[in-house]
């Protein structure tokens, strides 16, 4: 089995996501990556049946509009290599939702799939979600969640049997260096609620909720910085070693996901589930969708005042359910992830056999 993977936006955060994936896809067929100059480290992706093709395709500045030039400059750039194999399997790893709907007309798109990330969530805007119409039926669709494919089925209109659902991997878990749980909670993702950390900042200057109940928390936001000894928010660049040792000397791993993240996963939940961390978030979809399955390591909350309380009750709580963190796991398998690839790729080339 010939499969080729592009990536028109290449994010440096989705590094270890891609890494993970194209190692998943090497225990199914021959795998060509075809990647952004200087991307990948081959040296860490050393699999005999994994070669690389490297272009520069990034031309435009990191702007809104240069991201989208740069997405469809990288369609244009990989358009002959694209079209050289047919009969490969194709896998787009990120791309732009507006872009693709203009660079597609020179692609063969036959056993092509989309993964999606916030494209989704984009899809709330009616000029993306129009022009996302126009080839929603001429492609494959990944998606990492069964509710994900829902949503592209019932309210977008894509066709069932072109939404195939393939689970986010789990990250290796940090190698141990006996860390002692020092942090009652971190909460470190890029995509943190800088309005929800604000609210966390004020309540804490006006009554010192974490100074009486001697709680230690780390928060990271953009926007804002807050250390008074026990609750310490930061901002700017975290090294992954750093934000890797944080997550391991805490009890609890808050995520406060803005209301607009509906439809994509969280990799700071990902981080955290793979160490073994219960998760508190904000109630939207897929944290939801992660109470009901792993309701004994998921906590959701509506407010500031429900993270304290359920950061006061866990900070005496050291039963952890390590049952519930194994079904994560489990669901989110390389075995898993294989199956559900090789189930979409044999789909696909039934139907396409069925048009010949």
């Amino acid at each position: 089995m010939e499969i080729e993977v592009y990536d028109y936006i290449s994010p440096q955060n989705h590094f270890n996501l891609n890494k993970n994936l194209i190692e998943s896809l090497a225990g199914i067929g021959k795998v060509k990556v075809v990647a952004n100059q200087g991307y990948y480290s081959v040296s860490e992706i050393n699999l005999e049946n994994v070669s690389f093709v490297e272009l520069q395709l990034t031309k435009f500045k990191n702007s809104m509009l240069g991201r989208k030039l740069n997405a469809l400059f990288a369609m244009i750039k990989t358009r002959k290599q694209f079209n050289k194999y047919s009969d490969s399997f194709k896998i787009i790893f990120t791309f732009d939702t507006v872009a693709f709907g203009l660079g597609r007309y020179s692609l063969n798109l036959n056993e092509l799939f989309l993964m999606h990330h916030k494209n989704i969530d984009e899809l709330k805007d009616p000029i993306k979600r129009l022009i996302f119409k126009s080839y929603m039926n001429k492609v494959n669709h990944i998606v990492f969640e069964e509710i994900f494919k829902t949503y592209l089925v019932k309210e977008i209109g894509v066709h069932e049997n072109r939404v195939f659902v393939v689970p986010h991997p789990v990250f290796n878990q940090a190698k141990s260096k006996n860390f002692l749980e020092k942090y009652d909670c971190v909460g470190l993702s890029n995509s943190n609620d800088d309005e929800f950390i604000r609210k966390i900042i004020e309540i804490e200057r006006a009554s010192c909720f974490t100074k009486r109940n001697n709680l230690h928390i780390v928060l990271r936001s953009k926007l804002y910085q807050f250390d008074n000894g026990f609750l310490k928010v930061i901002s700017g660049f975290l090294q992954k070693c750093d934000y890797d040792d944080y997550i391991n000397s805490s009890k609890l791993v808050f995520v406060p996901l803005p209301q607009t993240y509906n439809y994509r996963v969280s990799g700071a939940i990902f981080d955290a589930f793979s160490n073994h961390k219960f998760v508190v978030a904000n109630n939207v979809p897929i944290v939801e969708e992660y109470k009901k399955r792993y309701p004994k390591i998921c906590i959701g909350i509506n407010n500031v005042d429900d993270f304290f309380n359920v950061v006061v009750e866990n900070k005496n709580n050291s039963n952890k359910d390590t049952n519930s963190f194994k079904d994560f796991i489990d669901d989110h398998s390389r075995l898993i992830i294989r199956k559900r690839f090789k189930e979409a790729f044999v789909r696909v080339e039934k139907d396409e056999d069925k048009k010949k």
